[in-house]
């Protein structure tokens, strides 16, 4: 997972990779978001996936 992770597109790269590890057992909520041809900013939260959760 470790590595750099380049514009909005490595932040989406990086996410996926993170999702497909805890897939299943946690969700990623996103809080707030910014980004650019350059580099991105994304504030979120992992919790539990519980049963009750939407399914998106």
């Amino acid at each position: 997972m470790s590595g750099t992770y380049h514009g909005f597109d490595g932040f989406l790269q990086f996410r996926m990779n993170l999702l497909n590890m805890v897939a299943g057992k946690y969700k990623l909520e996103a809080d707030a978001s910014s980004a650019s041809g350059e580099d991105a900013w994304v504030k979120e939260y992992i919790r539990m996936d519980r049963p009750w959760d939407p399914r998106s």
